[in-house]
């Protein structure tokens, strides 16, 4: 059989954004075998044990070598589009990790809910069939006009009872 893959990019958008790709060989090892993966615009590796050439990632997978992964910067943007290669050996699974700082609205297929994975709900993965597309607009949202507050300390006692119990909150 030709070697088959299975390509995990997790997109982590934070301070800084990194995409962190996870090559998985899905048959059998015992062969050598090579793949290019596409690099998303604005993607740049930053592991020295990857090799770029035209656009993507060259994978080099020994005899019985059965996953590699490489970390990647992701240059900050508006938009961002996910598309899944057609002819290729291997599936693609996309993951995104927003953190608070950022807003995204998504286009194309919807994200897959699994509860087994017992993922956070704030990581939202995507299964593409060959020719699929994910469209992100990425936002930072806006701040709130009016007055703000800022709290230093806070602290809750309790104080158990049997019918009923007494609760202090302090806030400086």
């Amino acid at each position: 059989l030709q070697p088959f893959f299975h390509v995990v990019r997790t997109l982590s958008l934070g301070l800084r954004w990194t995409v962190t790709t996870t090559v998985v060989r899905v048959t059998q090892p015992g062969v050598a075998a090579t793949l290019s993966v596409p690099l998303l615009r604005g993607e740049s590796p930053t592991s020295d044990a990857v090799r770029v050439e035209n656009g993507a990632v060259r994978v080099q997978l020994g005899p019985q070598q059965t996953t590699i992964e490489w970390e990647s910067v992701l240059e900050a943007t508006d938009r961002l589009a996910l598309h899944a290669p057609n002819d290729v050996s291997f599936a693609e699974r996309w993951r995104l990790d927003a953190s608070v700082l950022w807003h995204g609205e998504t286009t194309g297929i919807p994200p897959i809910h699994d509860e087994r994975a017992g993922r956070s709900a704030r990581i939202r993965e995507w299964r593409p069939w060959p020719g699929e597309k994910v469209g992100l607009a990425i936002a930072r949202p806006s701040g709130v006009a009016g007055a703000t507050l800022t709290l230093d300390r806070a602290q809750l006692d309790v104080a158990p009872g049997l019918r009923a119990s007494d609760l202090t909150l302090q806030l400086d």
